[in-house]
């Protein structure tokens, strides 16, 4: 009997995307995956698709005006990159379509419907406020974003999301209910390297370089630690902000923060392991950052680090539970650094082994498992 056929778009590169490798590779043993995207992933025994329209929306007056006058299908339907997916899929035909972001959901329901497939939506975050923060993009893109979701969601066979908060805030604005896949590493068997009073205490922050997560605030931190401690970022992304960072960092907090060169996905918990508290302050400017599950927090936990983070709703939820870290009792750069100065050698290192407890839970590996159970049910 020949396994069945799946076809996964995302117009993101796959070099970078954690979540959606993850996906892939929960579904290389179930069925044929082909994959569309901006960029090859490492996974084998795949058939990838490589798209060489970008993304990015035209500035082209048409575009402009389609928006504008809120002709919405032909907006959509004249993106390069949507013809692109259409004239490299031709007449094939799949039996599950799983759409990545709501920018590919009208494709994957119009491709399903001429192969009688089905529609598998992983929203990741709460598309209508993606960047809710800029008066542009809210004037443009988010009645735009709200067209789609109001035309389209109801279609889908099984929706996702990455947290309780933005899959609650879907089902209050669209009736529908999509459940939980976390943003969760790979399980590693990494060992609890205690932190000691014989040596510097080091952070870790790694992650993209986007200046909408003002991680100068983070930088602005330094100052306000302890002597004890040592900070490290790897970054990946926006070369001119991180030049920004290093010549912010140069001027508040001489030689005391490292820059690193970025590893691959696969190799991110090993690197992380190096460090004693992986911390984040990311400031609550849209929903979706409010909101905020990131997959560096699973990283850190995968990576037996003690977490520091600002009080955003959905991490702390997890370090709470877990009792792996500490909060912050607002957002400032200064009340973080007064909650990681808290820390004892003694409870870091016990934050260190609880986050290795946590990583036994909080693992692709069961999250995997929900994406399985999810395509076993359409497939029946």
């Amino acid at each position: 009997m020949s396994k069945p056929s799946i076809c996964i778009i995302v117009f993101s590169d796959l070099a970078i995307d954690a979540r959606v490798n993850r996906q892939i590779k929960a579904l290389t043993n179930q069925a044929k995956i082909t994959v569309l995207s901006t960029g090859r992933s490492y996974i084998d025994n795949v058939e990838y698709i490589v798209l060489k329209s970008k993304k990015k929306i035209s500035t082209k007056v048409k575009f402009i005006a389609y928006l504008l006058i809120r002709r919405y299908e032909q907006f959509y339907w004249s993106q390069p990159i949507v013809k692109e997916v259409i004239s490299s899929l031709d007449d094939r035909q799949f039996d599950v379509f799983i759409a990545n972001d709501l920018e590919t959901l009208p494709l994957a329901i119009n491709l399903a419907k001429r192969c009688k497939g089905k529609v598998f939506f992983d929203a990741h975050e709460y598309a209508p406020l993606e960047f809710d923060n800029r008066w542009s993009w809210k004037y443009f893109h988010q009645p735009y974003r709200e067209y789609l979701c109001n035309h389209y969601l109801q279609k889908v066979d099984v929706m996702t999301t990455v947290c309780d908060g933005i899959a609650n805030k879907y089902r209050e604005e669209y009736n529908v209910f999509p459940k939980v896949i976390l943003n969760t590493p790979a399980y590693q068997n990494v060992s609890c390297r205690p932190a000691s009073n014989l040596h510097k205490i080091k952070l870790i922050h790694h992650g993209s370089a986007s200046p909408d997560r003002h991680i100068e605030k983070m930088i602005e931190m330094i100052p306000y630690l302890d002597a004890r401690f040592e900070v490290h970022f790897m970054m990946v992304g926006n070369a001119k902000y991180i030049r920004k960072l290093k010549i912010l960092a140069k001027k508040i907090a001489p030689n005391r923060i490292t820059f690193h060169a970025p590893v691959t996905i696969e190799n991110i918990c090993k690197k992380l392991s190096d460090y004693d508290i992986g911390f984040y302050l990311l400031q609550p400017i849209g929903f979706n950052y409010v909101y905020a599950m990131p997959n560096k927090l699973f990283d850190f936990l995968m990576s037996g680090l003690c977490i520091a983070i600002a009080p955003s709703i959905e991490m702390k939820k997890i370090v709470d539970f877990y009792e792996c870290g500490v909060t912050a009792r607002d957002f400032t750069p200064k009340n973080l650094a007064e909650a990681i100065n808290s820390l004892s050698i003694e409870s870091i290192n016990k934050s260190k082994i609880a986050a290795l407890e946590a990583a036994k839970i909080l693992n692709s590996e069961i999250e995997s498992k929900k994406i399985q159970d999810i395509v076993s049910s359409l497939l029946k």
